[in-house]
């Protein structure tokens, strides 16, 4: 049993800082970030590092020094296996990795100026259709379950919480944009969670 099951997105996270990054005023102050078609940008640093709601939370958890476990979806690419790596090399168990051999694991790309500034590109891939029927469901044994976006599936989301329920765990629910448009389904999902945020 674990102390927590984290379960959500993961991604290859691809940071691009550049000088050469402008970002232009718009309409209600807003700063978008311009490139022009054809331009040859040059990037001054690259860094590469492991995002997504799942992912970062457990990182977090292993850090104080709890045993995490991660449930999200990796595409069977060289992205996937660099996540599979560093949840590895972060001590996170990756048993429940769930790999997709049709999809390509989630990207984001992120263009930083140096004033701060920053655009992201985001390509959801294996991560944006994972489903309930994917899962080994008796694998999943843990006193807390920390569950982020699921891109909407609220019916995977609920099933997480009733077999968290039956296992007596608590639940900490951290919903995206995706859930929380969906107000009337949703609120009874998170009236079941120990901790929502």
């Amino acid at each position: 049993m674990f102390d927590v099951i984290t379960v959500g997105s993961a991604t290859q996270d691809v940071y691009l800082f550049s000088r050469q990054f402008k970002a232009a005023k718009k309409a209600k102050n807003k700063v978008l970030a311009g490139f022009a078609w054809g331009a040859k940008i040059e990037v001054d640093k690259v860094l590469r590092e492991v995002g997504g709601g799942a992912t970062n939370a457990a990182a977090t958890f292993v850090r104080q020094g709890w045993q995490a476990a991660c449930l999200v979806k990796v595409g069977d690419d060289p992205s996937g296996e660099y996540v599979l790596a560093a949840l590895r090399k972060m001590k996170i168990n990756t048993q429940l990795v769930v790999k997709d051999y049709d999809d390509q694991t989630a990207l984001s790309v992120f263009f930083l100026n140096p004033e701060g500034e920053r655009a992201i590109l985001v390509y959801r891939g294996a991560s944006a259709d994972f489903q309930e029927r994917m899962v080994v469901w008796r694998r999943l044994r843990a006193k807390w379950y920390y569950i982020s976006s699921l891109g909407g599936n609220l019916n995977f989301l609920s099933r997480l919480v009733k077999h968290a329920r039956q296992q007596k765990a608590k639940i900490a629910i951290n919903p995206g944009q995706r859930e929380l448009k969906q107000t009337r389904r949703i609120l009874p999902i998170l009236r079941q969670a120990d901790v929502v945020l």
